[in-house]
């Protein structure tokens, strides 16, 4: 998935030797790694509240076509910018284990804020994952799915998954 839904659309405009037909399109970028500090302090019986602060840069491409005094002519970009997510999570560790006791599910909810950008900036986040101990390292993989309130452009969408790895000492 994507951060920008792909789309194309034709319009016309008013030139200076008639109706001008100009085709416009969109499609997103190449992914990139997501990086950013986390905290997490134990509440009790495997609840605790996790804060993170996570680095994600959008990018898009962009293209427009048409014809002008009989010449076609086309133009292209890439536009990207940079947000910083700051979503606050309430986990459960789930009360069994799996392999022995090298793997521990858990589950994590809770708002998330977004600066950066024109995007929304308030969303919902949910993940499953699981916990596995690699002395001396705490390796912590999730599927974070978070969906955002509707981009004001209708550029952006609004869902978004990402597989994220969180590592502890």
């Amino acid at each position: 998935m994507g951060d920008y839904d792909s789309k194309s659309f034709t319009s016309t405009r008013i030139g200076v030797d008639g109706p001008v037909p100009e085709t416009f399109s969109q499609r997103s970028g190449p992914h990139s790694f997501l990086v950013g500090p986390a905290v997490e302090l134990r509440v009790k019986d495997g609840w605790s509240v996790e804060a993170d602060a996570v680095y994600r840069p959008v990018r898009g491409y962009f293209t427009t076509a048409g014809t002008l005094f009989g010449q076609t002519y086309s133009s292209s970009y890439e536009s990207s910018f940079s947000t910083w997510q700051f979503p606050v999570l309430a986990k459960y560790k789930l009360p069994l284990a799996l392999l022995g006791d090298a793997l521990k599910p858990f589950v994590e909810a809770g708002p998330s804020f977004r600066v950066g950008g024109s995007t929304t900036h308030v969303g919902f986040t949910a993940a499953p994952g699981v916990s596995m101990r690699l002395r001396p390292l705490n390796v912590a993989p999730a599927i974070r799915y978070t969906r955002w309130q509707a981009d004001p452009f209708g550029e952006v969408r609004a869902d978004e998954a990402n597989l994220l790895v969180g590592i502890t000492f």
